[in-house]
């Protein structure tokens, strides 16, 4: 996952987080890690201004982390869900979203691996907005009306990212490529994935949707 590049390594076990924790604990541990990630690596992506410091939120593979709330990612960082995430929240909302809508700014050239489940219905796991050049691995991502949402919002684009995909496990959508508002998906790469889907005539089911607002 490391790169010739230097990190800086941060573990969400650093802020309190732990596989025996109750949801609500580790909401307020991957909170506060997120918090002062997003804060510490916030420079410009590189691809187009600078090139800031290179920062790694880590969930170590030491067992299944129940969460309950939401989070956002909007610093310059790379996110490795080695352990496995269980949201238990409510639904109709997306747990992950990550990337930014910064003029002239992208999150570029960082390494994600997602993976995460859910028994909650209407939920959506990740929102990955507005990237570039990054470079995405999934494990099992389970149980999601979306699992993958690539979105390229305002403008901005979502290109070059690069792919390697796991087991997708009764999404109602696998992986959705998504243009708002001008904003232009093209030019990313994926490979592998199993999709499994369960039978249902009642709901449509996508292992790959592209929609567009119809602006762009």
């Amino acid at each position: 996952w490391i790169s010739d590049k230097t990190f800086v390594v941060v573990s969400v076990a650093d802020y309190g987080a732990k596989p025996t924790n109750t949801a609500s604990e580790n909401d307020v541990a991957f909170s506060d890690a997120i918090a002062d990630m997003n804060s510490k690596f916030n420079g410009l992506d590189g691809f187009l201004r600078d090139t800031p410091s290179k920062g790694v939120l880590l969930i170590p593979a030491d067992g299944t982390y129940e969460i309950s709330s939401t989070f956002e990612i909007t610093g310059n960082f790379s996110l490795l869900l080695a352990g496995t995430i269980n949201y238990v929240g409510l639904g109709g909302v997306t747990v992950f979203t990550i990337g930014r809508q910064v003029a002239f700014d992208s999150t570029a050239d960082n390494d994600y691996l997602l993976n995460m489940v859910t028994s909650v219905a209407n939920v959506d796991a990740f929102e990955l907005k507005n990237m570039v050049g990054c470079r995405v691995t999934t494990m099992k991502i389970r149980g999601f009306k979306e699992a993958l949402r690539c979105l390229a919002r305002d403008g901005r684009g979502f290109f070059g990212n690069t792919f390697r995909l796991g087991t997708f496990d009764s999404n109602i959508i696998d992986i959705h490529i998504r243009s708002e508002t001008n904003g232009a998906p093209n030019a990313n790469r994926f490979y592998d994935g199993f999709f499994y889907k369960q039978r249902n005539l009642t709901v449509e089911q996508n292992c790959v949707k592209i929609s567009s607002d119809g602006v762009y």
